[in-house]
């Protein structure tokens, strides 16, 4: 058994795989997607459902990338110039991922990322253009939580405040005569 032959070797010695040379421990997470995959088949093809930790289920992505990206005689997953776009939308992640900002009326008016990369005591933002005027004038940087509200902040100090309301809507704070609202994507 895999499991064992680690235990013998130590998960830091390097050994085959069909990827080439890799440490033990490699074999384990291998097994772990291999047999989690099954599970979820056998789990789903009797009508039952099944679910992975946010921790697990990114991993799993995470490795499946990373073979598909190390797969030299398969053809390419994408044509050149194509991307393939994942999101994280569990609600234990906090406010990180993916918004849109919209009117009221529920025009967009920019798409944007609130990561998890740090920038000082703050996190990173990055626009998803096309982006209205109002807020590539704005132009936040960094955002971070205070007091239950997100705080999108521009490089210039400014700062915007959206507060949670109904139906998962952020609402800036106070409003003003356009009202614009933060919505997951």
């Amino acid at each position: 058994m895999k499991i064992d032959a680690v235990d013998r070797v130590g998960s830091d010695a390097r050994v085959w795989t069909f990827l080439g040379a890799r440490p033990a421990g490699w074999w384990i997470r291998r097994r772990l997607h291999e047999v989690t995959v099954h599970r979820a088949d056998a789990t789903l093809a009797l009508g039952g459902t099944f679910e992975l930790t946010p921790a697990l289920a990114s991993d799993a992505i995470s490795e499946w990338v990373e073979l598909m990206a190390n797969q030299k005689q398969a053809a390419p997953a994408l044509d050149r110039g194509q991307k393939l776009h994942l999101h994280a939308s569990e609600e234990e992640l906090g406010p990180t991922g993916e918004w849109t900002i919209v009117r009221r009326t529920g025009q967009r008016v920019c798409g944007l990322t609130l990561s998890d990369t740090a920038a000082g005591e703050e996190f990173v933002v990055r626009l998803q253009h096309p982006c209205d005027q109002v807020i590539t004038r704005f132009a936040p940087a960094t955002w971070q939580m205070d007091r239950g509200e997100i705080v999108l902040r521009a490089a210039n100090g400014q700062a915007w405040r959206f507060e949670e309301g109904e139906d998962a809507k952020w609402q800036r704070v106070p409003q003003t005569a356009s009202p614009l609202l933060m919505v997951r994507k």
